[in-house]
């Protein structure tokens, strides 16, 4: 491949994924403005993102308005994904997603809520195209958009949550261990444990899923 059809193929690829972004995350802001979320596990999210943001990040806490109304505790409408601990309220989640949205919450407010999900699909898509490269798919680029429009990662990245961020580090640590292997380059299979790692980091269960 001569170095002008490289440039090109990378052009091609800056545009598809651009292309890819700004429709999940029209799609995405689209639902999450209403502020009514898919499940619980959204809300709770979109929940600790505002005390987050409001709290300055100093606690992973969470107020409840109604506690005069039972000071022990006993009726939080968190259903079961809470604990109490010395009288405070904290939420049973990865809290990865959620302190990083905080961060541009104050200054984007809805605007804020869509970008990681959102990333993590493009992740998603671009992982997927690299692996089709590596093994001389014929069509990766198609590849690249069936990889979240044919599959339940388009529902995941329209909703608060991380799970397409871990699905995403999952695979470029495939792409990494790959690439290591092909090249001999022990960078790339560093790279992918990192992305392994902080895959792990957001949702701590992928250990026994590899465990299994």
């Amino acid at each position: 491949m001569s170095p002008n059809s490289k440039i090109i193929d990378r052009k091609k690829i800056v545009v598809h994924l651009l292309l890819l972004t700004i429709f999940l995350y029209v799609l995405s802001l689209y639902f999450m403005s209403t502020e009514l979320f898919f499940s619980n596990d959204n809300g709770l999210r979109y929940l600790q993102i505002q005390e987050l943001a409001h709290n300055q990040r100093q606690s992973f806490s969470v107020s409840y308005p109604a506690r005069y109304l039972a000071p022990e505790l006993e009726y939080t409408p968190f259903y079961y994904a809470y604990a109490v601990i010395e009288e405070e309220i904290y939420f049973s989640i990865s809290a990865f997603l959620p302190l990083i949205t905080s961060w541009f919450y104050p200054a984007l407010e809805l605007f804020a809520l869509p970008i990681f999900p959102v990333l993590g699909g493009v992740l998603i898509a671009a992982a997927i195209f690299s692996l089709g490269r590596l093994i001389h798919v014929k069509r990766p680029f198609l590849l690249l958009w069936a990889a979240v429009l044919a599959t339940p990662v388009l529902f995941y990245s329209l909703q608060l949550w991380d799970h397409t961020m871990g699905v995403a580090c999952a695979l470029w640590s495939l792409v990494g261990m790959a690439y290591g292997l092909q090249t001999g380059r022990w960078t790339y299979a560093f790279l992918g444990g990192l992305a392994l790692g902080f895959g792990f980091g957001q949702r701590p269960e992928k250990g026994l899923h590899l465990r299994w």
